[in-house]
């Protein structure tokens, strides 16, 4: 994020109840407080040294981005997201944490080219963490990957050798979440998926499961699943598998693969990249 070469658009939207509201400093910190009142209630003096650590334990904030669609039209070269984040508050016993600093959503488009292109950050504040990001903007050159990070941090003014530094005068850091999921842990990408959307199944495998799996995928980028002929099973197949042929698809392939799983009688369906494969995704299921 905030790293991009050549930025064509950049936009800083502030999503807020009332406008921007003044945050004052705690004077001590809220897990503390809540820590304490916590272990006030349950543990009583003369309490087992065991209770506030069994009673009054820490459960971090969890974060998640949900983007209900990536649209990408080709003629224009016009890229729009539409996201929102699901957020579970951080607990302390029965007490909840409120946040009292605003989230940062950086989106980033990496063309076919491999250029990362910066297009937003909105500020969403305590009081609008479920507030949508929705954009859509005109690029120079074709978009291939669409990256969605939340940032704990908008530091600014900054002083660090980092572009988004020089370029804008702040840098956003401590990430708390991201799609796809693993894109800091793992460098996981997703690609926008093409339209249409192909599919095909090798073996005795169920058609209509494979639509129903993708059907998700083929909505959240506005694409028509279209299923190819049957497919051959390719070598020796012990046990199903899904395929899938750019590297930028294993994501969503996991997706497919999770939903597939329980109607094929396996824990975990395995997920194979096949870098000839004519199709986006294929289901194979070996015959005995």
């Amino acid at each position: 994020m905030l790293s991009s070469r050549s930025i064509p658009a950049l936009f800083v939207l502030l999503a807020a109840c009332g406008g921007k509201p003044q945050v004052e400093a705690p004077t001590a910190n809220s897990a503390e407080l809540a820590r304490d009142a916590c272990v006030e209630q349950h543990c009583p003096e003369g309490s087992d040294e065991g209770c506030a650590a069994a009673s009054c334990t820490l459960q971090e904030a969890d974060w998640k981005v949900r983007v209900d669609r990536i649209g990408w039209d080709g003629d224009t070269r016009t890229v729009s997201v539409s996201a929102r984040l699901e957020h579970t508050p951080a607990r302390i016993g029965e007490e909840e944490i409120k946040r009292t600093r605003p989230v940062h959503v950086g989106v980033t488009v990496v063309t076919t080219d491999g250029e990362e292109v910066d297009l937003l950050v909105q500020t969403l504040f305590p009081a609008a963490l479920d507030a949508p990001v929705i954009f859509s903007t005109t690029l120079e050159a074709d978009a291939r990957d669409v990256l969605i990070g939340v940032w704990d941090r908008k530091i600014e003014p900054c002083d660090v050798d980092r572009y988004g530094c020089k370029a804008f005068g702040f840098v956003l850091d401590d990430s708390l979440a991201s799609w796809p999921p693993k894109l800091y842990s793992e460098g996981q990408r997703q690609r926008i998926l093409p339209n249409p959307l192909t599919i095909r199944v090798a073996g005795p495998a169920s058609s209509d499961d494979l639509k129903a799996a993708v059907k998700s995928s083929a909505e959240l980028f506005g694409s028509e699943v279209k299923l190819e002929p049957q497919g051959p099973l390719r070598g020796t197949l012990e046990a199903p598998e899904l395929r899938y042929a750019d590297d930028h698809d294993a994501y969503l392939a996991g997706v497919v693969a999770s939903y597939l799983a329980p109607g094929l009688g396996v824990e975990t369906l395995t997920v194979k990249q096949v870098a000839d494969l004519p199709v986006v995704f294929e289901l194979a299921v070996p015959t005995f």
